[in-house]
């Protein structure tokens, strides 16, 4: 029967790994969109799919009834056992944490839509830099999905091995079962039934592998949306410094012409056919055709300049949608992470002689994990932050003095906007991630600690 377990298993997780590698080749919103909806977590079509629309509720009701079960079982039945009951409630707080999270985008489908059309109207006037974003946000992506898929597929394959004598005897004491020495990847508990006897083990164990799968996308997701979008967000900023730095100069194309452009986010210009000033023409003709071609160049940068000021509000547009959409999803991260990290802290502490070394290489692995994607979080906002000192370098470094002085007020405008900070700023500035409140955090759960150890 184990073995008819483990080739089942084999097949979805093969499966579910092949699904996903097909959509890493580009990591974008789209993709990771596109991912939520084959797992059944959203519905993005305008006009509402009635099938997707099942599929959709179907698999948030077995996801929910996973999540009862799972609480149920600790609340009756870890409790017995420390290690195990603090093991059990970080489980459910990443549980609920991951369920809020894709539940707020199933329920913002239309603004999730929203910033898909905004993201593909992106400029991509510099190869370079969108080649370089998209290797980046793919080097997060698979790294994230490499470390939740190992994690999640240990956890499967983990229950059909042979339990320790010193671990069975803890799961006598604490659950109780008629065989003790059957496991399913998680602990849950169903009402006036015994998890362990045959059918009734054999289906549970495919059900929890199959919501395992559905864990292994939706947590990867759930990590990496906010990164990606960062890294993407990052790109227009260095796309759009990089004509900030072309301000007060002669614009040429790749083969030297001098050009003017008509949209610098679509990188369109006009190629210009200039009158060489001949130097046998009376001088008073001389300086008036030099005066005419230092006011054209005026206007023009003049209109250079509202090209930059556009591209900057659309990108600041797509920020605060961002913004907008992410705000209640990053509450219910923060909460999650702060929860998982403190028990973890205090866990590790506390118990850490009492763990076998099974348990404690648990408990260390998901620590550090855990640790990791919350720095990855808040730092996210740091590059959000970076965005405007890149535009600030920019302007410093552009030929700002060449400009008429009407442009270099204007000019004056955009450094103002730029000098000011510009982390991810979530209800009204109620909640800003930085690498100060990860810090914050830290001392936080170490005040708790300290509490603990005094208690």
């Amino acid at each position: 029967m184990n073995f008819t377990l483990l080739s089942s298993s084999l097949k979805v997780t093969e499966l579910t790994f092949n699904l996903v590698s097909r959509l890493v080749r580009m990591v974008s919103l789209k993709n990771l969109c596109t991912m939520l909806e084959k797992s059944g977590a959203i519905n993005l079509h305008t006009r509402k799919n009635r099938q997707q629309s099942i599929y959709v509720v179907v698999t948030y009701v077995m996801f929910i009834l996973y999540i009862c079960g799972h609480f149920f079982s600790t609340v009756t039945r870890s409790i017995r056992y420390e290690p195990e009951f603090v093991q059990m409630i970080a489980d459910d707080a990443l549980y609920l944490m991951i369920l809020l999270s894709i539940n707020n985008y199933r329920a913002e489908y239309r603004l999730l839509g929203k910033l898909l059309y905004m993201e593909s109207s992106f400029s991509k006037a510099c190869h370079g830099i969108i080649k370089k974003c998209e290797r980046e946000a793919n080097l997060i992506f698979k790294f994230s999905l490499g470390a939740v898929f190992c994690a999640n597929v240990e956890k499967i394959f983990k229950a059909l091995l042979p339990i320790p004598s010193a671990e069975l005897e803890i799961r006598r004491y604490v659950y109780r079962t008629e065989n003790a020495h059957r496991r399913h990847p998680s602990n849950v508990r169903i009402l006036f039934m015994d998890e362990s006897k045959s059918y009734t083990y054999e289906i549970i164990y495919l059900f929890q592998s199959w919501i395992f799968v559905l864990l292994i996308v939706w947590i990867t997701v759930v990590i990496t949306f906010i990164p990606v979008l960062v890294v993407h967000m990052r790109g227009q900023y260095k796309i759009l410094a990089k004509y900030i730095e072309k301000i007060g100069e002669v614009h040429r194309d790749p083969l030297g012409n001098a050009i003017m452009y008509t949209n610098i986010e679509t990188d369109e210009y006009v190629v210009l056919k200039l009158k060489k000033i001949d130097g046998k023409t009376d001088r008073r003709i001389q300086m008036r055709e030099m005066r005419e071609k230092r006011e054209l160049q005026n206007e023009y940068q003049r209109r250079y300049l509202i090209q930059i000021f556009k591209f900057h509000k659309r990108i600041l547009m797509y920020q605060d949608q961002c913004v907008k959409l992410l705000s209640p999803i990053v509450l219910s991260l923060v909460m999650g992470h702060t929860i998982i990290f403190t028990l973890g802290l205090c866990q590790l502490v506390l118990s850490r002689t009492e763990l076998s070394p099974q348990r404690l290489f648990t408990f260390i692995s998901e620590f550090v994990a855990e640790a990791f994607a919350y720095f990855i979080l808040c730092n996210c906002s740091e590059i959000a932050n970076d965005c405007n000192l890149i535009l600030c370098k920019a302007i410093n470094t552009c030929s700002w003095t060449n400009c008429s002085s009407q442009t270099r007020r204007d000019i004056s405008i955009l450094l103002r906007r730029v000098q000011q900070p510009n982390h991810l700023r979530f209800y009204s500035g109620a909640l800003i991630l930085s690498r100060a409140y990860f810090l914050k955090v830290l001392k936080v759960a170490y005040t708790f600690l300290n509490f603990v150890l005094n208690v």
